[in-house]
């Protein structure tokens, strides 16, 4: 879990380079995606080949589509193209709100409650990127406030992609989910 994380929070640092060469973010998103494929396409073969071609419901194939797109095209895209415009570390600490957005999500559409824990942890990251936002007044390194949004925007389809992909998964199978839907993006 700790390297996961610490490579996601690399990640932006790799796309600033990449933008100091010259190269948008769909290329990059392009090429991302294109040496990752293989790998979850292996990851698919296996696990068809270790447990079996299960049947899996047509719907459950158009969320899996739906969602990968949403959750792994789209919003690596907007949060690549945010990067355009932000730092990396402000860019990490608005992405890093999608666990907020999944507690209001699932509140919402699956009746979780939410507590008084998780209504100060909303209220207290969302204070946070205030005070980092406000001061700059959308000056700075390109358009700061425009770029924040990019990436917020990704970090709203990323919660989306989790809570959908939660309901997907119970049915599917996590292993079947996740390897489909990085190959849909």
């Amino acid at each position: 879990a700790l390297l996961g994380v610490a490579c996601f929070s690399v990640r932006p640092v790799l796309v600033k380079l990449a933008y100091a060469h010259g190269i948008d973010p769909t290329t990059l998103l392009a090429l991302r995606l294109g040496f990752a494929f293989p790998f979850f396409a292996a990851v698919a073969a296996w696990h068809a080949l270790a447990r079996g071609n299960g049947r899996v419901a047509r719907r459950d194939w158009a969320w899996i589509a739906i969602l990968g797109f949403v959750g792994h095209y789209a919003a690596s895209w907007l949060d690549m193209a945010g990067l355009q415009h932000v730092g990396a570390g402000l860019g990490r600490l608005i992405l890093f709100l999608y666990p907020t957005i999944v507690v209001l999500l699932s509140a919402t559409f699956l009746g979780k409650p939410v507590g008084a824990r998780e209504v100060a942890a909303l209220a207290s990251s969302y204070c946070g990127l205030a005070l980092v936002l406000l001061p700059s007044g959308g000056t700075g390194e390109g358009d700061v406030l425009r770029g924040a949004a990019l990436i917020l925007g990704g970090a709203a389809l990323y919660a989306i992609y989790l809570v959908g992909g939660s309901q997907v998964i119970a049915r599917v199978g996590a292993m079947r989910f996740s390897a489909n839907a990085n190959i849909v993006s």
